[in-house]
């Protein structure tokens, strides 16, 4: 009797059914690439690429867009096993993927190895995160176009897809593209109820007939992991874990960073690029800045909380109109920054993740909190947790001060009407609401009832 590698999981039927009751997207649309432009697919080993998005890549392949395979091991390691074995079962892997490339459609693609350890990615992801920037930067000959990442999802139950996924969004940064994610591992490890599944960032793409046999048949040519290697050992992907990858429903999610990995997310927005928003020169974020400071009800706050405060610009306005101002960012490089700009006595700048690293101030001491292009970055229970921390915060008639871009940014978890909403509706009413094409501002106050509820 064979010793079975993996184990049983979450039925496939019951993903199924979650996933059929999202709608159904095109992938060139949600990456928004055309023929002619480039897409780097980040695969940790062969036949993760086949199993997670098959099909989507025999799509925009179809649709022109030029692929471009970072397989990252070899995947020699999927059975335990070291030295020669290890190495003999990465040839056959390797093998296994062209051929799978094939069946897909897909032969010919242009493929870089890395050939890191397979299990051990975590130790290397300054490697491959410079490595996929170098694919994702376009090379002058090939000629421009838009350029987008696809990894795993940073959250997938294996290390090593959570290591590419995290190495993948620093590259995507660096290189100025967008990062989108797969799972690979989620359904099988996952409830489709579990708190840890991102349902508002999900996308489903809905296989054809044709993808969907051609899929089949490049799974199939993955023999070692489905057969296993001797009668005495395998699979790696039985029957019941294939079920999930063969329904016809393939996953993209939305490049929005979770709590783990938005620090390094946002650090590397600053890596390359000094101001990253053009909060200092761009008429959108000074026009911004000066309808905030001027609707603003009072002409001085006592004491003022500004998270997100970025490279500071807003804060050096602000500082002007507090005796004390406390702010943060969880950038190191953007606190660094905005130091540099305000250096004021009464203000204080520190690197802090919100809202797991609170300010030092006492419940009710605020008057003034500024959330600033800041809350749809952050995903539905953290932004929850954030605007009852800003609310706990203020003082009675203090003003919570909430201004986004309307729109959905790549990378965030909600537009900024939806999270300056949510601000709205937690304190009851708007004393200010600015609407035009570019944002959205709201400026709302905590009165005595609210208190009392929160005695």
């Amino acid at each position: 009797m064979s010793r079975v590698v993996t184990a049983p999981g979450h039925r496939a039927s019951t993903w199924t059914r979650a996933l059929e009751s999202l709608g159904a997207h095109e992938p060139a649309d949600l990456l928004d690439l055309g023929s002619g432009d480039r897409l780097v697919v980040a695969v940790p080993h062969p036949d993760d690429e086949t199993l997670a998005v098959g099909g989507t890549l025999q799509r925009l392949h179809i649709a022109g867009v030029r692929i471009v395979m970072v397989l990252v091991t070899a995947g020699e390691a999927s059975y335990g096993d070291t030295g020669e074995p290890a190495a003999a079962l990465g040839r056959i892997r390797i093998r296994e993927f062209h051929e799978a490339m094939s069946a897909l459609g897909l032969d010919g693609v242009e493929v870089h190895r890395l050939d890191l350890p397979d299990g051990m990615l975590a130790d290397h992801e300054p490697a491959m995160a410079q490595a996929l920037t170098e694919a994702l930067c376009v090379d002058p000959i090939q000629g421009g176009g838009r350029v987008a990442v696809l990894a795993p999802w940073t959250k997938d139950p294996h290390p090593d897809h959570r290591a590419v996924g995290r190495a993948a969004g620093v590259a995507a940064r660096r290189a100025g593209a967008v990062r989108w994610s797969y799972p690979v591992w989620m359904r099988h490890g996952l409830s489709p109820a579990d708190p840890e599944i991102p349902w508002p960032e999900i996308r489903r793409v809905a296989l054809g007939p044709t993808e969907r046999e051609s899929k089949r048949a490049a799974i199939e040519i993955y023999a070692s992991q489905l057969d296993g290697l001797t009668p005495e050992i395998g699979p790696v992907l039985p029957p019941y874990v294939v079920e999930h990858f063969t329904d016809g429903h393939e996953m993209l999610i939305r490049p929005a960073p979770g709590d783990d990995e938005v620090g390094v997310h946002f650090e590397a927005l600053y890596e390359g690029n000094a101001d990253p928003w053009q909060a200092g020169p761009s008429w959108y974020e000074r026009r911004k800045r000066s309808v905030l400071l001027a609707s603003l009800p009072s002409e001085r706050y006592r004491c003022a909380w500004e998270p997100g405060c970025s490279l500071g610009h807003l804060t050096a306005e602000l500082s002007r109109r507090c005796d004390r101002l406390t702010a943060s960012d969880i950038s190191p490089r953007a606190i660094a920054g905005a130091r540099h700009l305000v250096a004021s006595e009464h203000v204080r700048i520190d690197v802090a993740q919100t809202p797991v690293q609170p300010p030092d101030l006492a419940p009710g001491s605020c008057d003034l909190v500024v959330l600033s292009e800041f809350l749809y970055y952050l995903p539905d229970r953290t932004r929850a947790a954030t605007i009852e921390l800003a609310v706990k915060l203020l003082s009675p008639g203090g003003h919570l001060v909430t201004a986004h871009w309307r729109d959905h940014p790549a990378d965030a978890h909600c537009s900024g009407e939806q999270a300056n909403a949510e601000v709205v509706a937690a304190l009851g009413s708007s004393l200010v609401h600015h609407l035009d094409e570019h944002f959205i501002l709201d400026i709302s106050q905590k009165t005595a009832a609210q208190i009392d509820e929160k005695a």
